[in-house]
């Protein structure tokens, strides 16, 4: 209700399409992250809202993928959507300090130990915060290479290699 709208996109530190609109947008709002950019994989919103959202015609032969779409109508359609730019209810992570947390994140601009796995050894809690809103949002996405399956030294036997991923490691731990 604080944003006035009913519409929400996850938003994210990596861009691909209509970056200088989507800064624009961004600057519109006083943004002062790096989660400036909409994300797809993450939206929510009353059944009205995205329903007229969604309603806009999808011209798939000008654009790669769905993402793309969401980001040029709610740069055609202002207030239409909003992202979360403080990461309250979603949170896009690449890496996660404490998990995984390598170049591929910071090739998709996360910057270096913003999202972290913590426990608290006292009372045993587990979660993933961003260092940089300082928020903990009850909602996780791996968007692309944040979910793909990477190699490495196995976590309880280090001499063999497994496949692992984000969202794996950060549930078995």
């Amino acid at each position: 209700q604080r944003t006035g709208s009913f519409a929400f996109f996850g938003a994210e530190t990596w861009c691909k399409t209509n970056c200088s609109e989507q800064d624009r947008v961004a600057e519109e709002h006083q943004v002062k992250t790096p989660y400036r950019y909409l994300n797809s994989g993450l939206h929510i919103g009353r059944l009205w809202a995205m329903r007229q959202f969604f309603d806009e015609h999808m011209n798939m032969s000008t654009i790669w993928a769905v993402q793309d779409w969401c980001i040029n109508v709610t740069l055609a359609i202002p207030g239409i959507a909003v992202l979360d730019y403080k990461q309250e209810l979603f949170m896009n992570a690449f890496g996660v300090e404490g998990i995984w947390d390598g170049q591929e994140a910071r090739d998709n601009n996360q910057p270096e130990g913003s999202i972290a796995y913590v426990k608290d050894e006292v009372s045993g809690k587990q979660w993933v915060e961003n260092r940089i809103t300082h928020t903990r949002p009850p909602i996780l996405h791996f968007p692309g290479p944040g979910k793909f399956p990477k190699y490495f030294p196995c976590f309880e036997h280090p001499e063999l290699n497994c496949q692992q991923s984000i969202p794996f490691e950060l549930v078995r731990r």
